[in-house]
């Protein structure tokens, strides 16, 4: 599991007992930890720590792609909450509350190192973010073209241009429309937390 997922499960856990299993030394230990709310952010804290590991080639290649498809894995179960109802849209972080967050890394990022490591990782972040959406089947983005492409490609025939273009403005209002709230909901949360 990622820091990213640990955190997130400890949050939904918040004050209860959590037992872990670590691997040390090849043998498997099992863990009963509590976690508690720390100052700052609002996160729950175990006293779990992460450091760097020096690793060969193989594993220095393969983590990145483990991040980058664990950050497509999350794009596409948000969007499959969002459609069930287990997220909100509330939840959803627009600009101005990306800005904020970067804002909280570098505060509380302890030495410049870390500032720029933070800083890179949310933008990373964000960029494979933006692509995955953009890849998911919805009119107006590249997915949703594709999806067209293989509608036209089942049916045997290309649907009419006038048709394709209604399609494409109905989900582009959606988007805008999304990305309005989402901005308004960012300055809300700020505002008022």
């Amino acid at each position: 599991a990622s820091k990213k997922e640990i955190s997130a499960y400890l949050n939904k856990k918040q004050d209860y007992p959590t037992t872990v299993t670590l691997l040390r030394a090849g043998k498997e230990i099992k863990l009963t930890i509590q976690p508690r709310m720390e100052k700052g952010p609002a996160i729950y804290e175990t006293g779990i720590s992460f450091q760097v590991v020096r690793e060969g080639l193989w594993e220095t290649l393969r983590q990145p792609l483990i991040y980058m498809f664990s950050t497509i894995r999350s794009v596409i179960f948000t969007f499959g909450w969002l459609l069930t109802g287990k997220v909100s849209l509330t939840q959803l972080a627009g600009p101005v509350r990306i800005v904020s967050i970067m804002s909280e890394a570098v505060s509380y990022s302890p030495t410049l190192y870390l500032v720029v490591i933070n800083l890179l990782n949310i933008s990373a972040l964000i960029s494979i973010a933006i692509g995955a959406t953009n890849l998911l089947p919805f009119p107006a983005l590249d997915g949703g073209r594709l999806l067209i492409l293989g509608i036209e490609a089942l049916r045997g025939k290309p649907l009419s241009p006038e048709r394709e273009a209604t399609i494409s403005m109905v989900g582009f209002v959606i988007l805008m429309s999304l990305g309005v709230f989402v901005v308004f909901n960012d300055i809300i949360q700020l505002i008022w937390g």
